[in-house]
């Protein structure tokens, strides 16, 4: 085939293929970019809505956990007044069972903390001036272990905050070591 067209009218050709091919070129791009534009607003209202959905469900066990820390915890706290109520009748009554005063002593130890030595004695002799009174209640010494002080403290301020327990102490040295405390604390049940 031979090739008629004059020069100029090829070079007008050349440029006008060229200018379609860059059109062209241009039109792909321009789809490329709207596609991936198009594929991540995709998955950007995907995600959107699986966070929704996250947050909604996350929301929905959090609010069962707390009725169920709500109701266990009360469960519990009904269970520990009535091994109270039942230790403080049994005192009343002049009856000293040690596993009924070995239960609310147990509920009131924190973790991470544990007893070496219990004792627990009847009631104690003194004499002054010749004159002998007989005390009431019962006595208690507690030697034992503690992980750290702020267990140790826990101990301590739910044995001071029991209504059944008088003459309680807890000697400074008990504050010496910052972990790994042995420790020794007193107290009368009346």
């Amino acid at each position: 085939m031979i090739n008629l067209i004059p020069e100029e009218e090829k070079i007008i050709l050349e440029e006008e293929r060229g200018s379609k091919i860059k059109n062209l070129f241009l039109i792909f791009i321009f789809f490329c970019l709207l596609s991936i534009f198009l594929c991540s607003l995709t998955f950007y209202f995907y995600y959107l809505g699986e966070k929704e959905g996250k947050e909604i469900e996350l929301k929905t066990l959090q609010q069962e956990i707390g009725y169920l820390e709500k109701s266990s915890l009360t469960k519990e706290r009904t269970r520990v007044e009535k091994e109270i109520d039942i230790f403080e009748k049994n005192l009343k009554n002049k009856k000293a069972f040690y596993s009924d005063i070995l239960k609310p002593i147990s509920l009131l130890i924190p973790q991470n903390i544990y007893f070496k030595e219990l004792t627990i004695s009847l009631p104690k002799t003194y004499s002054k001036k010749e004159t002998t009174s007989r005390k009431e209640g019962l006595s208690a010494r507690i030697n034992g272990y503690a992980a750290n002080r702020t267990v140790l403290l826990e101990l301590k301020e739910n044995l001071s905050k029991a209504p059944w327990i008088n003459n309680f102490y807890f000697p400074p040295s008990n504050w010496i070591n910052d972990r790994d405390i042995d420790f020794y604390l007193t107290f009368d049940i009346p």
